[in-house]
């Protein structure tokens, strides 16, 4: 629980939830994404970072923060991955493995 201080009262409040979170974001025009992205990411959002963008990486940084991020395994497989293998190819590739069976 989160406690803030009133007129030399503390007061507990409940931890917003992720949902919550991401509710407000969704109201937010493109001046308050990038402020928020300034209080998460500690620097300035890239200037031509579209709001929708926006939002998104600041979602999924509230989510990653409070449940936890990709774990290692899978950031190595997307760190490996050509960004120029579609997704066909990549599906096509898992389809052809058979379960179980890990690289």
């Amino acid at each position: 629980m989160r406690c803030e201080r009133i007129d030399a009262t503390v007061v507990s409040r409940p931890k917003t939830s992720v949902e919550e979170e991401i509710a407000h974001l969704r109201g937010l025009d493109l001046k308050g994404l990038r402020a928020r992205w300034h209080s998460v990411f500690q620097r300035p959002a890239p200037a031509d970072l579209p709001r929708h963008l926006l939002f998104a990486i600041i979602a999924y940084r509230i989510q990653a923060d409070r449940l936890g991020d990709l774990d290692h395994e899978t950031m190595q497989v997307l760190d490996r991955t050509d960004s120029k293998e579609t997704a066909a190819a990549m599906s096509a590739q898992k389809q052809t493995r058979p379960s179980g069976i890990r690289r």
